[in-house]
């Protein structure tokens, strides 16, 4: 029984490594679940598991942060080189890149009908392949922004290296 890799944990059955580790050199940066398949990140890749092996289908060639499901369904691979945008497994991706830190992006949401990302260099949002600052409320975000989240009030929360701050339109900023 393989001792590392990505494990599925119920009441009944306990702990079981369902996809094994690949070699020992290199941890899975992260896992998520789109058309009916488990996807894994590492190095730059993403693999779908088969039920027998990782099957790689995208390779970014840098680092891969997590991935992100939008309300179009297609699936975004964010990391250290912008945000990779793919209907189905296999498709071409249409890639967003911005300049400097933007590309690190960390987090992306549909909010008003934009697909708004937290990068390394602020609050963006993705249009016609690039990575563009985002002002909303005569604001400028230019921190980090780690996490995002939209709430039932339609606020945008983002999680920030300063702190919590929320945007509610017709209110403003406020800061936690």
């Amino acid at each position: 029984i393989p001792k590392t890799g990505i494990g599925k944990w119920s009441p009944e059955e306990g702990l079981s490594i369902e996809v094994p580790n690949i070699d020992d050199k290199e941890d899975y940066s992260s896992i998520y679940w789109w058309n009916d398949s488990l996807l894994v990140t590492r190095s730059g890749r993403v693999f779908s598991w088969n039920g027998k092996e990782l099957i790689p289908f995208y390779r970014t060639g840098a680092y891969i942060r997590r991935l992100v499901t939008t309300q179009s369904g297609h699936l975004h691979v964010l990391g250290n080189n912008g945000v990779h945008r793919m209907a189905n497994l296999g498709e071409p991706a249409l890639t967003y890149v911005g300049e400097g830190g933007r590309n690190k992006v960390f987090d992306l949401v549909d909010y008003r009908n934009q697909k708004v990302v937290g990068t390394d260099e602020g609050l963006c949002f993705l249009k016609d392949g690039e990575i563009i600052p985002l002002v909303l409320g005569d604001t400028l975000i230019q921190r980090p922004v780690y996490e995002l989240l939209v709430d039932r009030e339609q606020g945008l929360w983002l999680g920030t290296d300063r702190g919590v701050l929320r945007f509610t339109p017709g209110k403003g900023w406020l800061h936690y």
